[in-house]
């Protein structure tokens, strides 16, 4: 069981912690703009003795003042004169050579007034744009680590975050946490799941890493789903579909309305989620962010879904509407990241009635219409159900510290108390706000008690964003504020798709915890069974002879060492939940 006597005193600061939503934020840049998974069993305190045998830094000595009041906030400065943290940025993706070079961060208010607050100075090391990987690896096997190192999901230590501990590259902080980290501590108590997600599988805390709090009670926001033109099904006098066979209806009747593409997936695949998961398919084989489909059935068995019977049916209903003219008849040529202009002036023209898209490039697709119909309106459609007793499910993966960025201090920190501390300071109400908003009376005001950003932000030459990027301490942001955020930047067209498709499916997490060979293994098999699966279920879409070989199809993916796959994957998935 997770501690519940660590929430303690922080129970008022982490209620502030849990109102609140996270997003997703690496680091890149050049190298001339600056100097150059795994879990544990909840509330257990691991043995730290074996793992720091190895490490260099001096625990012992420390300017860490370590002074808190009662809610958790540090009183005053960090230490009595002023520090210098070298910190390497592995990550790469918001951050841009533009918005995070050292002239960039020097005239960052936020990045200026932490430093002001904790006497603390972050140097970040950013390596050129797209090298990040290359870079680390090689800053790993130097040996010469900076002080921290701030990593992402993509880019993370061989063998993972357990092996870095026992290598003598990062810290322990285990036994640490509760006096020199207790926001953070309290973040990561805030229930069972979060804990075990932000632990290792040797019952180690090794960073800290950027926490996810769902804008939508236990799910994680759903940014892609189904959206039609509400227009037309009013001359068609057709209610919004919730079901598949009313899908087909609707489609049906789009087509005899003169619709050119019914229905467009603006992907190649072949593969659409949301009616999957009407077919009991909780997890595509090939998503948007290319992960492998592999997700535990109802009664904890992973699977794949191209060889579940869900699979063939979805197959048989596309295969269908291929033929009948209700699906785009060139989907396999039509992505959004390869032909975008095409899917946005087909959508303007009134030739696609439906989509299978994301909340990213709908917005596109939607003001191309606006700007031929002015009449023309599109409408957020629910995850279909297979039929109206039925409510479809959609695995996900970790929820609360899954996709993000750590924060590891390494066994070269020359004061890794002071380190802890100053993560720490980045949990409490100052550090959420330096890091999510900026300097207050600058980048954002309290209205109404809700921080809400300036022109500043909002109305920045180069776009919203990158004004926020600007003037908030991102790169070092922990506790995350998306919910506060998105209804500030997204268009409130945009945060109700969002919403619809968020809530209208059920969600779970399908999680593992992988070893370095294991990793391998899967990644050598999967790499040519996803290539056959998307090139099969393509054919099996658009020719008769492909769908009714489908179980043949199953066969082949077998014979590819599937079974090995799931097995790896099963023993992992096991490993994660029975510690």
């Amino acid at each position: 069981m997770w501690n519940k006597k660590r929430k303690g005193k922080y129970n008022v600061f982490l209620a502030i912690l849990l109102t609140t939503a996270m997003m997703v934020f690496s680091a890149c840049g050049t190298a001339s703009d600056s100097k150059s998974a795994s879990e544990g069993k909840s509330g257990e305190t691991a043995d730290s003795d074996q793992s720091q045998t190895q490490s260099t830094a001096d625990l012992s000595d420390t300017d860490a003042l370590n002074k808190r009041d009662e809610d958790g906030s540090y009183d005053g400065p960090l230490c009595e004169d002023e520090h210098t943290f070298t910190a390497f940025i592995a990550g790469s993706g918001n951050f841009t050579t533009g918005t995070f070079s050292e002239e960039v961060i020097k005239n960052n208010p936020a990045y200026q007034r932490i430093t002001e607050n904790t006497n603390v100075k972050i140097d970040f090391i950013v390596p050129a744009s797209g090298e990040e990987e290359s870079q680390f690896n090689l800053l790993i096997a130097s040996g010469n680590y900076p002080d921290i190192i701030i990593g992402s999901a993509s880019v993370t230590y061989p063998g993972g975050f357990d092996q870095a501990i026992d290598d003598g590259c990062f810290l322990d902080l285990t036994s640490y946490a509760e006096e020199y980290m207790p926001n953070y501590l309290a973040a990561i108590s805030a229930n069972e799941q979060v804990y075990k997600e932000a632990t290792t599988l040797q019952n180690r805390i090794p960073c800290a890493f950027y926490l996810y709090n769902p804008e939508y009670e236990g799910k994680e926001l759903q940014w892609w789903g189904q959206a039609i033109r509400k227009d037309i099904l009013d001359e068609l006098n057709l209610e919004i579909p919730e079901t598949v066979e009313e899908w087909e209806s609707v489609l049906r009747a789009m087509k005899d309305y003169g619709i050119e593409v019914p229905y467009s997936m603006v992907n190649c695949t072949g593969m659409d989620q949301a009616f999957l998961a009407a077919f009991g398919i909780a997890k595509a084989p090939i998503d948007w962010q290319n992960n492998i489909g592999f997700y535990a059935d109802e009664s904890g068995k992973i699977t794949y879904g191209a060889i579940e019977e869900g699979y063939k049916e979805y197959l048989t209903m596309m295969n269908r509407w291929y033929k009948e003219g209700l699906l785009d008849s060139e989907f396999m040529t039509r992505s959004w990241r390869t032909v975008a202009d095409t899917i946005y002036a087909m959508y303007g023209s009134g030739q696609i009635g439906a989509v299978y898209s994301l909340d990213g490039i709908l917005p596109t697709m939607v003001q191309a219409l606006g700007s031929q119909n002015p009449d023309g309106e599109t409408v957020a459609v629910g995850v279909p159900k297979k039929d109206e007793n039925s409510i479809s499910k959609v695995s996900i993966g970790k929820l609360y510290a899954g996709g993000g960025t750590w924060w590891a201090i390494t066994s070269k920190c020359s004061d890794p108390k002071l380190a802890m501390n100053f993560l720490d300071y980045l949990c409490t109400e100052d550090g959420i706000n330096l890091t999510n908003y900026g300097v207050e009376d600058i980048s954002y005001t309290m209205v109404n008690g809700v921080p809400t950003y300036t022109d500043v932000v909002l109305e920045a030459e180069t776009g919203s964003s990158d004004g926020w990027r600007r003037n908030s301490g991102l790169a070092l942001c922990i506790i995350g504020q998306e919910k506060v955020r998105n209804a500030q930047f997204k268009d409130a067209s945009i945060q109700e798709w969002d919403r619809i498709w968020t809530e209208t499916a059920n969600q779970y997490s399908t999680v593992w915890s992988l070893t370095s060979e294991e990793e391998l293994s899967v990644s050598s098999i999967m790499n040519d069974i996803s290539t056959y699966v998307q090139e099969q279920t393509i054919k099996a879409i658009i020719d008769d002879t492909a769908l009714n070989n489908w179980d043949k199809t199953v066969e082949t993916i077998y014979s590819m060492k599937l079974e090995e796959a799931l097995d790896i994957y099963q023993a992992g998935y096991d490993r994660y939940n029975n510690r």
